[in-house]
């Protein structure tokens, strides 16, 4: 087994040998249960000391992708959530998967200016009818299918040309740069869902695998309803959300 390793020289090493080892779990060039070279042998391949690989495996067992085996060796989990993250804290899947360390991407699935159905008026409270932007896109951490998300913005907060490149990427982030719209928190529902035709060809999942689907309605800092959104996440997203009593 060879793991290639890339220079990337904005990331440090165990940076770098983390994206890789997960870049080659992911692709399936290290399979569910197999076990990983050594750290003598890794480090050997990466030209590193012992101690930094090590602690890219470490920082690899923190997501679930490896487990270690006292006494035998290193091995890739049978059940790989590649993401984690906590709910509570409102971020766009893009930063969630930098965050990371995977290679985030964005690509439009969808766009156009649709008419605001009953539903939507009443969510964002506009006018039924009224021009709204619905924006669907597909992200990827490391080129792996990772989320499907769709939002719905009333054109009237983003004037009269809207460019999809804008927001594709990260709404939140198109929203503050390019129209000066700040999100500051939202109210978000967590619904259990089977996947679809379209939903598992996006994601590369069998028909009826299970999904999580969160709708969320985002709020700006004049408490506006800005986005109304709908977000599939398969088995390989795991939030992790902290409760307390009180």
């Amino acid at each position: 087994m060879d793991i290639s390793f890339k220079n990337e020289n904005t990331l440090s090493l165990i940076q770098r040998i983390k994206l890789e080892i997960q870049n080659a779990i992911i692709k399936g060039d290290i399979k569910p249960g197999e076990k990983l070279p050594s750290e003598s042998d890794l480090a050997k391949q990466f030209s590193v000391s012992r101690n930094t690989v090590r602690e890219a495996i470490v920082s690899l067992e923190k997501i679930g992708l490896v487990i270690k085996k006292r006494g035998i060796g290193t091995f890739v989990t049978k059940a790989q959530p590649l993401i984690t993250g906590g709910i509570e804290r409102l971020t766009g899947v893009t930063q969630v998967i930098s965050d990371q360390g995977f290679i985030a991407d964005s690509e439009i699935v969808e766009f156009e200016i649709i008419k605001a159905s009953e539903f939507i008026s009443n969510t964002l409270e506009i006018e039924e009818g009224s021009e709204t932007v619905f924006l669907k896109t597909l992200k990827k951490a490391s080129n792996e299918p990772i989320a499907i998300c769709i939002d719905y913005i009333p054109k009237v907060f983003l004037g009269k040309t809207i460019d999809p490149k804008l927001l594709y990427k990260s709404v939140f982030s198109g929203l503050q740069e390019h129209y000066n719209i700040n999100i500051k928190f939202a109210e978000c529902n967590l619904i259990p869902v089977l996947s679809n035709e379209e939903t598992s060809g996006l994601l590369n999942l069998n028909i009826n695998s299970p999904l999580i689907k969160l709708n969320q309605i985002h709020y700006d800092y004049e408490n506006r309803k800005v986005i109304f959104s709908k977000s599939y996440f398969p088995e390989k997203m795991v939030f992790k959300l902290i409760r307390k009593r009180y």
